[in-house]
């Protein structure tokens, strides 16, 4: 087993951990970094999203009902059954999110010479990229050195390095992507957070979660995205 394929299926599940994946954590460093922060993660996921249904739900419902006909105790069961899967659906939403999020981290390291290409991607390519994620600037976001649509990515998207007042980041325009959620992760010493656009996900990729947050603010603003 390679990295790649570790890290595959890791950001998939990140509890499960079979004979060939132990032993390439045995010789391999990086990855085992990896696997110590998804773990991590999928701990504060799961203590984020745990809120317990109130004890005694059922039955206070029934007592509000003045009795506790037949009918009504399964409505009150079915009621709190809802809740129960409506907190395991924010759980399952929030978890995807995150994986995202460090997926797009993952793709950034896998391309490191990116952040060390130089001049200025003309300004129709970048709002063509800005396009296919149904928006346009609105203000400067900085000088755009690097875009190229990347396999590594979903189809149609897009890898950009933005340098802006804040800091340089990776900003990940993923046209294909529905996710509705906005989320914030760090592994591996780098950051991303990923948020909604008109049509898709940007995600952005930074050294620091301070760097992530000033640069997401900027984008937010100049591309007008703030509900």
């Amino acid at each position: 087993m390679n990295c790649i394929e570790f890290r595959r299926i890791a950001l998939a599940n990140p509890g499960l951990l079979d004979a060939n994946m132990r032993r390439h954590l045995e010789s391999c460093p990086a990855c085992a970094g990896l696997s110590v922060d998804l773990e991590a993660l999928e701990a504060e996921l799961r203590q984020a999203v745990q809120v317990p249904v109130p004890e005694g739900l059922a039955e206070r419902l029934l007592v509000r009902r003045g009795g506790g006909t037949k009918w009504f105790t399964r409505v009150a069961a079915a009621a709190v059954l809802v809740l129960g899967l409506g907190f395991g659906l924010v759980y399952q939403q929030e978890r995807a999110a995150q994986m995202l999020a460090s997926e797009m981290i993952e793709h950034v390291l896998s391309e490191p010479e990116v952040f060390d290409v130089q001049g200025e991607v003309p300004p129709a390519r970048v709002m063509t990229a800005l396009a296919s994620v149904g928006t346009s600037p609105q203000a400067d976001i900085g000088r755009v050195s690097f875009l190229d649509n990347c396999k590594g990515l979903d189809p149609g998207g897009t890898h950009m390095l933005v340098h802006t007042a804040f800091g340089r980041a990776a900003v990940l325009l993923l046209p294909n992507v529905e996710y509705r959620r906005s989320t914030r992760v760090s592994v591996q010493g780098l950051s991303a957070a990923l948020f909604p656009a008109p049509q898709g996900v940007i995600a952005i990729v930074a050294d620091s979660p301070d760097i992530v947050a000033r640069v997401e603010g900027h984008l937010q603003r100049s591309l007008r995205l703030r509900i």
